[in-house]
């Protein structure tokens, strides 16, 4: 039986806003495996090797925060960027 680990995000206001979630294709079946509360609207994430970087989307600054993917999958947050401007919602990652 193979199962996909997955993350999702979204606006978080005082709930966490990444989910790290187990989905089961045998018994259609989604379950939660770990939350993180460390990231405020982490409107869009993306995953490059062991990391996951998420857009903040925040009224006053422009938002970039990053962690690290434990062996658990669970997050541990290792910095956070405010850049010019305001509402970042989307993110990339170049080969370089």
């Amino acid at each position: 039986m193979k199962s996909y680990k997955l993350y999702v995000s979204g606006y978080s206001n005082d709930y966490a806003g990444i989910y790290q979630i187990e989905f089961n294709p045998d018994k259609n079946q989604l379950e939660v495996l770990s939350t993180n509360n460390e990231s405020i609207n982490p409107i869009h994430s993306l995953v490059h090797k062991n990391y996951l970087f998420t857009a903040n989307e925040i009224d006053e600054v422009a938002r970039i925060s990053s962690f690290k993917i434990e062996k658990s999958g669970a997050l541990r947050l290792i910095n956070r960027i405010d850049g010019p401007g305001f509402g970042t919602c989307d993110i990339t990652i170049g080969d370089d």
